[in-house]
């Protein structure tokens, strides 16, 4: 068994953390937006963990939690379009790129509607819980 993890890096600070904690596998996605995204950024990402001794095995491709309306590649899911042909082209680059990169695979999270939750409740010791109440959500959106 071996400790692995997904995670926003924010600065170097953070992979020396996981480094200490152990892990040794990380799905980490580059902070650049996807367009910008080339093989070498892909490499240079797997380098800069692999000097820790922690290797990027995989990227989240970028068809985010957040609702289609406002993802980096929403178009994919809204119908046909000439932006929805541009999204899933660039889609099947990262994909060969992520290959060429010699990333072990790609994860996604698909929600159409992004995670839908009302304010947040608070738990045992404090912690921030992610809460849905449906009589506290703002029912005058539009079913998609």
């Amino acid at each position: 068994m071996y400790i692995g993890t997904q995670f926003h890096c924010r600065h170097e600070t953070d992979i020396e953390v996981l480094a200490q904690l152990g892990v040794v596998n990380v799905d980490q996605t580059p902070a650049e937006p996807c367009s910008e995204w080339t093989v070498d950024t892909l490499k240079a990402l797997r380098d800069n963990f692999d000097k820790h001794g922690i290797n990027v095995e995989m990227i989240h491709i970028p068809l985010g939690s957040g609702s289609a309306f406002e993802n980096e590649a929403g178009a994919i899911f809204l119908g046909p379009s000439d932006e929805r042909d541009r999204q899933i082209d660039r889609m099947c680059e990262i994909v060969r790129m992520a290959s060429d990169a010699g990333l072990r695979g790609l994860n996604y999270n698909i929600t159409i509607l992004g995670h839908l939750r009302t304010e947040p409740s608070y738990g045992r010791g404090g912690a921030q819980l992610s809460t849905f109440d449906y009589n506290k959500m703002d029912h005058s959106l539009s079913d998609f």
